[in-house]
Parts: C-alpha cells; structure tokens; sequence
C-alpha cells in the first residue's frame, strides 16, 4: 500500500490496522531484522499501557456509566492509532534506509 494512504488512513479507527500488516510486509520484503520489528511492536505495547493507565485512572472518578462507555471507545480508538502511528513512521524510515538494524 502507497505510504501516502497510509498517512491518511492512519486516522480512520479500525481501517488503521491495515497499516501494521503492511509495515511487516514492506520489511519482510526489504529484509528487516525481526530485531526492528521486535522493538517497535515494545514501543507500541508501552504507549498502550501508557494509554491504559489514563484510562483507567480516569474511569476510577467517575461514577457515570456513559462517561465509562466513552472513555473505552475513545481508548480503542488511541490504540489503533498507536499502532498506526508507529507502523507508518517506521515504513517511512525503513523506505529512507533511516532505520536501525
């Protein structure tokens, strides 16, 4: 997929993901280490688990039900872009040759 949809589509929640399947081809075809993959997805996993735990500290003060449905979306939503967000930068350093072996 053209690096440049890519950029854009990295906002549309869920369609995102299509971006992490085609970073892992785009490396496995440009022979990157499983090391480089490896470490992003640690970058990933880390922002996530910074993203949790805002949300669930804010979940904690509210007693609202719909305010707690609207923060697990909103979350969801942050996820994938991480996700995204990572895959398309990397894409982007491995077409550049900026990467880290």
């Amino acid at each position: 997929m053209w690096l440049k949809a890519q950029k854009i589509i990295r906002f549309i929640p869920g369609i995102n993901l299509i971006t992490f399947i085609s970073w892992i081809i785009f490396g496995a075809k440009k022979k990157v280490g499983a090391y480089h993959f490896a470490k992003n997805i640690v970058i990933m996993l880390a922002l996530a688990a910074l993203v949790i735990m805002i949300s669930s500290g804010l979940k904690t003060f509210a007693s609202n039900e719909i305010f707690k449905s609207v923060m697990n979306y909103i979350s969801i939503a942050i996820y994938t872009y991480i996700i995204s967000f990572v895959s398309v930068n990397e894409q982007n350093n491995i077409a550049n040759g900026t990467h880290e072996e």
